[in-house]
């Protein structure tokens, strides 16, 4: 399903569109940006979607062995996008890497570290935590999973915070609904 966000951005690198220009664009591009600001988790690093689209040309038009060098890159890129459908394109790259391709450890912990940074931007925060420790078995001191394990604790502790207030908010209006049943009969007997 795309998000608003998505449909917005899909015009924003096509200047052939009769009604555009490159003011128009650029305003486009950066309220696109600001819309997903809400969203974004600002310490971790960003591909825009001219990126993607240039490793996307490139890694469709390599042939095997130069796909084997570039797929890092790529799927790196991937995983940054600022667009969900790229964020999950990468992140199925690196479940069938993961799986499937044999590599030394200090590659797979890269490999890993990606996974996780998928798994975080796709909200799934449990599974990113356990790949990162994952990372972190394999190296104890890498400091780009110390600082996601930083993040993602950070996001659960703020998601809670949001699910409590939703909770007490749910709580009130349930409340509050009761006491209207109960007194707006009262009063309509009273007037009565």
């Amino acid at each position: 399903m795309e998000t608003f966000v998505d449909f917005l951005s899909s015009f924003t690198h096509d200047y052939s569109l009769p009604w555009t220009d490159a003011v128009t664009v650029n305003s486009m591009e950066t309220f696109v940006d600001f819309l997903g600001s809400f969203t974004r988790d600002h310490s971790l690093p960003w591909t825009d979607a001219a990126t993607v689209k240039q490793w996307d040309s490139e890694y469709a038009a390599a042939f095997y062995e130069k796909r084997l060098e570039i797929r890092y890159p790529y799927i790196r890129a991937l995983v940054h996008s600022k667009r969900p459908h790229d964020v999950h394109r990468g992140k199925g790259r690196l479940s069938f890497a993961l799986n499937y391709h044999s590599c030394d450890l200090r590659q797979k912990k890269k490999w890993m570290y990606l996974y996780a940074v998928a798994h975080f931007r796709c909200g799934e925060y449990s599974e990113s935590a356990n790949y990162v420790d994952k990372c972190l078995e394999i190296k104890p001191d890498d400091w780009k999973a110390l600082n996601l394990k930083k993040i993602i604790e950070e996001r659960v502790k703020r998601e809670e915070a949001y699910r409590k207030i939703i909770n007490s908010a749910t709580k009130a209006g349930a409340v509050t609904s009761m006491l209207t049943a109960i007194i707006i009969p009262q009063i309509c007997r009273y007037k009565g």
